[in-house]
This record gives structure tokens, sequence and C-alpha cells, in this order.
């Protein structure tokens, strides 16, 4: 008896940590998000479910993240080529959030910048009331309490590419660390 219970813990242990995937979250067997083709990867977390991409050609990848309990619907993670200019993306990027007190947003965002995997990152975080463009997947109009998690990637040759995580500040609050995780996780493939 002894035995059975020490093999179903043992077994229990085994199953968290392969739930749980490794360190910061990243499981080693999730396919990774392959860009310059190829050339530049990065490991997404296995609990965010991969999708068609809505808008194919500008969404190289799409990714459904789980609200968190009492929040209206999941989060949304999509990769893809970042056309035209870092500045322009982020400057369109914050005046898609408001804040509650009329503040600008390029206030409130905190703005940083890391080299990885020898490019140069350039994250975004900002909430507030997201005013989602008539074209997005969940429709138009304006979601309180919203928040972004972005990073523009300069490769040099190999290109630039965004990571934009957005959707109900709780949500993104449980899995910013997942976020930053998967970002950390760029690597060059040769």
């Amino acid at each position: 008896m002894k035995k059975i219970i020490r093999m179903g813990c043992a077994l229990g242990l085994a199953l968290g940590i392969a739930a749980w995937g490794g360190p910061e979250g990243i499981a080693e067997d999730v396919p990774p998000v392959r860009l310059s083709d190829g050339r530049l990867q990065l490991t997404p977390p296995a609990d965010w479910t991969p999708k068609k991409p809505k808008f194919a050609g500008i969404v190289d990848y799409e990714f459904s993240v789980a609200a968190v309990e009492g929040e209206p619907g999941p989060a949304r993670v999509i990769i893809g080529g970042a056309g035209g200019g870092l500045e322009a993306n982020q400057r369109r990027w914050l005046a898609q959030y408001r804040q509650p007190d009329g503040a600008r947003s390029e206030d409130r965002a905190k703005i940083q910048k890391k080299t990885l995997a020898d490019c140069t990152v350039h994250l975004l975080d900002v909430a507030g009331t997201y005013q989602a463009p008539p074209f997005d997947p969940g429709g138009g109009g304006p979601r309180e309490n919203y928040r972004l998690l972005a990073a523009v990637i300069d490769a040099g040759k190999l290109g630039s590419y965004y990571v934009k995580f957005y959707g109900p500040a709780p949500t993104i609050a449980r899995q910013e660390g997942a976020f930053h995780a998967m970002i950390k996780s760029l690597h060059k493939k040769e």
C-alpha cells in the first residue's frame, strides 16, 4: 500500500512539473514561434491556445489566453512583422488607450529597451480603456480596465517583429510573467 501511495505521489509530482512547464512557465515541448524564416524563435507558454490568425498577412501567429474568473473574455496575443517603424507603432498602440483621469497614455506607459539574442527589444506596458478599432475581432467600442504588453523586436537584417498581448487587465497581470518569459526565450537559430 505504501508503495502505491509513493508511486501516486511521484506521478502527481511528475505531472505537476510537466504542467508547470519548467522555468518561467515555458514548456519544452511547445512548438516555437518562428520569425524570419525560422532564424529567430520564441517559445510561447504551454497554456496559451494557438488560433488561426484572423488577419493573415498582418498577423503571423495568434493565441488566446484564458480569462481570469469574472472577466468578460480571453486575452489575445498577436505576432507579426513590424512595418511602419517603432515610434509609429507605439504611438498608434498608445492612442488606443484612454486614461480615466484624462491624462495622456504616453505619460502613463512604461517603455523599456533591452538587448536579447543580439536584438534590440522595445517593451511597452499601458493600461486604461481600450478603444477597439471597428475591425477588432472582439468588436469595436471601448473596453474598460484593459492592458497591453507589447514588444517590438528589432533584429537588424533579420527584420522587425511585434508581439502584442492585450485584454482584461487582471488576465494580463496573471500572465505577465509568462509574456516576459516568452520574450526572454528569443534566440537565433542558424
